[in-house]
């Protein structure tokens, strides 16, 4: 599973929408990783939408960082945080 990959909401470092990472993961047989654009929770919605009706378990999160150096990465438990 991987725990950090980012859309092309992660500006400068990603380079594909959430729907075409779901669909890029899927062929690839992973049934769950987790969205954890840079700094903001844009793409999360859709990708919670989109990704179960194509058999992807969706966990999402943010990758905080200061610039460019990297401080933590974030993984949501639940709806509330």
């Amino acid at each position: 599973m991987y725990l950090n990959t980012h859309s092309y909401l992660s500006l400068k470092y990603g380079l594909v929408s959430p729907g075409q990472m779901i669909d890029i993961m899927r062929d690839k047989s992973y049934v769950s990783y987790a969205l954890t654009d840079i700094n903001t929770t844009s793409g999360c919605l859709d990708f919670l939408r989109v990704a179960p009706g194509k058999g992807v378990h969706p966990v999402v999160g943010i990758d905080f960082r200061d610039g460019i150096d990297q401080r933590y990465v974030g993984i949501a438990r639940n709806n509330v945080g």
